[in-house]
């Protein structure tokens, strides 16, 4: 939903209502487009993301704190921010070419459905509107091809830099959030066995780690989706425009691309879907967050605590 609104630009309150008009028109299917291309692509980019999360969070923790003599907090939020950011680098090969089809297949099924409804107004008179040959391609089969013929393998990642530019520091910044806010308010309110996982501890403290994760996986991504949302607009716009064949870098990209929104919209444009990514990423990051940490909580063996 939230890339229909940041795709069409400004449509006055039609994007607060956006959503109703979509479920009465179209049912909740609509609120679906693109998501068999997106979980197929989900897997093996959470498995390459989550390793390398792990891994550089660990070794930055402990040259944290061997190396620089850093506390705890600030150990949290440096090893989050260079593990987010790290671990999204490293998964923009898989999720850069699912991010294009998914995000074109939402934009041509919308626009397959317009040009449904114009050929049923052509019945009573109406003019029937054009269709381009690339709205024909509403299933990730066909679209694939027809990207990679048309644009070369290039296409499929188109915006890469982009991507890079805004889900790495989205990542920095949900990582770093997150781990600071679980280990300041966890070190504050709770015992410091209630903070990490994979120890054998009593209820109270268990209940305790579920509500320290649910909080700051809330607060990390409302905070991310504040700080890195005009990136994304821009990320949106540019892989979902059209190229009519013609080649540009991602920088003439960026730029004409800056330039036509603030000409058409102002500074607001970069603002569209906020509201949508605010309240995706504040209930994703919640619900995944706690998902995790009940995963590599049963990860570890069993041990007492000490």
């Amino acid at each position: 939903m939230s890339t229909i609104f940041r795709r069409e630009g400004p449509r006055g309150e039609q994007h607060n209502v956006y959503y109703i008009l979509c479920a009465a028109s179209e049912h909740a299917a609509a609120l679906y487009q693109g998501f068999t291309i997106t979980a197929l692509g989900a897997l093996p980019g959470q498995i390459i993301y989550l390793s390398a999360m792990e891994s550089t969070k660990m070794l930055v923790a402990n040259a944290c704190r061997d190396l620089f003599h850093l506390d705890e907090n600030r150990t949290a939020l440096v090893s989050g921010l260079l593990g987010g950011g790290v671990a999204s680098l490293s998964t923009q090969l898989v999720v850069v070419p699912v991010d294009v089809v998914s995000q074109r297949l939402m934009i041509q099924q919308r626009t397959m459905k317009v040009a449904a409804d114009g050929r049923q107004e052509a019945k009573v008179g109406t003019a029937r509107p054009p269709m381009k040959d690339a709205e024909r391609f509403t299933t990730a089969r066909t679209l694939i091809p027809h990207i990679i013929k048309t644009e070369g393998v290039r296409g499929l990642y188109r915006g890469f830099f982009m991507s890079v530019a805004t889900y790495a520091p989205s990542s920095a910044v949900w990582w770093g959030t997150q781990s600071f806010v679980k280990r300041f308010l966890g070190s504050a309110l709770y015992s410091s066995e209630a903070i990490d996982a994979g120890s054998i501890l009593p209820a109270e403290h268990i209940a305790s780690q579920f509500s320290l994760a649910a909080v700051s996986g809330a607060t990390a991504g409302i905070v991310a989706a504040f700080a890195t949302n005009p990136m994304d607009v821009v990320k949106t716009r540019i892989q979902t425009r059209e190229t009519n064949g013609l080649r540009q870098s991602e920088f003439k990209l960026f730029t004409s691309t800056c330039r036509d929104m603030l000409n058409q919209e102002g500074w607001r444009g970069f603002t569209r879907g906020l509201g949508a990514r605010i309240v995706n990423m504040g209930l994703t990051s919640m619900l995944m967050i706690t998902t995790y940490e009940t995963v590599k909580r049963l990860s570890f063996r069993d041990r007492p605590i000490e």
